[in-house]
């Protein structure tokens, strides 16, 4: 815990906690979107060739 002197408040790390807070659940999102796709598409995936 810290006190700042100009602006006369208290500081205890609860900005980190939110924000990590928020971060964590915004890449969770992004990872369970990413396996939603993965899912739908299936597990075979149909692959192209150049020539033949």
């Amino acid at each position: 815990m810290s006190y700042d002197e100009k602006t006369g408040s208290v500081h205890t790390g609860n900005g980190m906690f939110y924000l990590s807070t928020v971060l964590g659940a915004l890449i969770n999102t992004l990872v369970i979107g990413w396996c939603a796709l993965a899912l739908r598409r299936g597990t075979t995936r149909e692959r192209h060739s150049d020539g033949g």
